[in-house]
């Protein structure tokens, strides 16, 4: 059955009405439904799940790690603040013992914080690994290696593992070794080295 012509313009002005004839100040229909919809995506989109920030489980000052007594007499790094700076064209290895709180859940990214540029793994570097030794043997085993990249000026590199840290079966340290090169430029500065976890609990 066809709608008259004059019932379709009827229907229509009244719609137009609806739309127009709407006081200062409130919303139209239309727009609250617009608005409706737009609240419901944005909604949606908040409660997706992001992936959580590193959170710091450890963290050790370069100058509180201890350097090896043949560097020691060697005279071949010195302290700046709580850095440590070998000097040109010489070398230095520093231990820097690992405690955990043993409620939070293990780490699983080990980040050393250095300046200095490199040039290869047997020239001007720093390197840090995160090493485990039993407490009932004395074996140690790697378990993160991570070489700084090469800038003058501080940064933080980073690498991520998986270990099931066990402190009543082991010890944990992360052992630092630096070479400085010939050049101002090739001057190796250990600022720190960290653990980190992405998640708040075991």
């Amino acid at each position: 059955m066809r709608i008259s012509s004059s019932i379709a313009v009827g229907l229509l002005v009244t719609l137009a009405g609806c739309a127009t004839n709407q006081k200062v100040g409130e919303k139209g229909w239309f727009t609250a439904w617009g608005m409706s919809q737009t609240q419901s995506r944005s909604n949606i989109q908040g409660s997706l799940p992001q992936k959580p920030a590193p959170v710091t489980r450890w963290s050790m000052i370069g100058s509180g790690c201890t350097p090896y007594q043949i560097y020691i007499a060697g005279d071949t790094y010195y302290n700046a603040g709580g850095a440590v700076v070998v000097k040109e064209k010489a070398s230095a290895v520093f231990n820097c013992p690992v405690t955990l709180e043993p409620s939070l859940s293990s780490p699983s990214q080990l980040t050393v914080v250095n300046s200095g540029a490199t040039t290869s793994p047997s020239g001007a570097h720093t390197t840090a690994a995160l090493i485990t030794m039993s407490l009932s043997t004395g074996q140690e085993t790697v378990i993160a290696t991570v070489t700084a990249t090469s800038s003058g000026s501080v940064h933080s590199t980073s690498t991520l593992f998986t270990h099931a840290f066990n402190q009543d079966l082991n010890f944990y340290y992360v052992r630092v070794t630096m070479t400085s090169g010939a050049v101002p430029g090739q001057i190796q500065t250990l600022f720190g080295v960290a653990l980190a976890g992405f998640a708040a609990n075991p």
